[in-house]
């Protein structure tokens, strides 16, 4: 039985959408969608307008998105040292604090009922543990049982300090191009779902049109799969670029 299989990616959708056009256009006044699309009202030259517009949506999204990628790896290139800093100052302290490691709590580190030492997962619960940290170090001043520590493996926890503001404004840009390349994701998706609906409308109506000659949905850019219980067979790819 065959079916028409119809992809995720949203330009090979925009490539479907120009196959069923072009074909269309081609075709003419004996185009065999003519009644169709006059009886559903889809009209064929204001979706191609909705959908180049979605295009530049998609465009600012994919922009949008690889900023928020980039911004990401910035702030995690920048912060794992520092992290590795930290964690090396942590185990530290605790053999300074073997007869207590729960005194490592005043620095905000989190000490389990086995005295293993529980650092949080997200950025955000690290950079604040390290600046709780930091701040704690700094209180202390000369008194900090850090300093031996920090000067014998040369860790500059000022220069840590400004690495992790760095990296904690990176994590607030990614946010902010997270939160617009999905309201651009949201905005594209509005103007061409239901294009895309008329499509696979469109799609249906080949299908019963040609019940036994379903390879000619083809010729409009559709991908026909043939299937069986033992087997799928793509009959015809769609030239869609992913």
């Amino acid at each position: 039985m065959a079916r028409i299989k119809y992809t995720t990616e949203f330009m090979s959708k925009t490539a479907l959408f120009y196959s069923v056009y072009n074909k269309n256009v081609k075709d003419g006044p004996k185009s065999i969608l003519k009644q169709f699309l006059a009886e559903e009202n889809i009209d064929m030259a204001k979706n191609k307008t909705g959908v180049d517009k979605a295009i530049e949506t998609h465009k600012v999204f994919q922009k949008l998105y690889k900023q928020s990628e980039d911004f990401t790896q910035m702030r995690d290139n920048l912060f794992s040292p520092v992290f590795d800093n930290l964690k090396e100052s942590v185990q530290f302290l605790k053999t300074w604090y073997r007869r207590n490691v729960r005194e490592l709590g005043n620095w905000g580190i989190t000490v389990d009922g086995d005295n293993a030492v529980k650092y949080p997962p997200s950025f955000e619960e690290k950079y604040e543990l390290f600046i709780t940290f930091y701040n704690k170090n700094k209180e202390m001043g000369e008194k900090s049982p850090l300093i031996p520590f920090l000067e014998e493996n040369f860790i500059d926890m000022d220069k840590d300090k400004a690495d992790a503001d760095q990296a904690n404004e990176y994590s607030l840009q990614g946010k902010q191009a997270r939160l617009d390349y999905k309201e651009e994701s949201n905005k594209r998706d509005r103007i061409f779902d239901p294009i895309f609906n008329s499509i696979r409308a469109i799609g249906q109506f080949l299908k019963r049109l040609f019940p036994k000659e379903m390879h000619k949905l083809g010729e409009w850019g559709y991908n026909i799969v043939e299937s069986s219980p033992q087997m799928r067979v793509e009959i015809k790819k769609n030239p869609a670029v992913e």
